[in-house]
């Protein structure tokens, strides 16, 4: 019991604390969203927001060759700069990114539209 209670004792006072880790990343996340608004485009309001998009097809789960359809499981990622997410991790605690939920930031309108196009004649 005395020995499980100075291992204890030891790792509390030893180990580092991720507690000032938290603490610069809550300032900065803090700061990121001061004043932040996801229905504002995060571009110049002249210029168009460059966004990458890239399609993972896990499976095909159907193709009905008489209707000409298929179905497919898969993701979508979408890549883009917001540029209202800049800062210097030395002024952070190193703290180089963060994770938040996607809801707190601006995403792009994106509508995905199937279409048959029948090059056999």
């Amino acid at each position: 019991m005395k020995l499980t209670w100075l291992i204890l004792c030891w790792c509390y006072f030893t180990l580092p604390s991720s507690s000032s880790a938290n603490t610069a990343e809550q300032q900065l996340i803090d700061m990121l969203f001061k004043n932040y608004n996801p229905l504002v485009r995060p571009n110049d309001p002249d210029k168009p927001v460059n966004v990458t998009v890239q399609l993972s097809i896990e499976s095909i789960a159907n193709v009905d060759d008489k209707g000409g359809s298929i179905t497919i499981a898969g993701w979508v990622e979408m890549d883009w700069n917001d540029i209202f997410f800049c800062w210097d991790p030395a002024d952070y605690g190193d703290v180089s990114y963060v994770i938040v939920p996607a809801e707190k930031v601006w995403r792009p309108d994106v509508a995905f539209n199937s279409a048959y196009v029948n090059n056999l004649g």
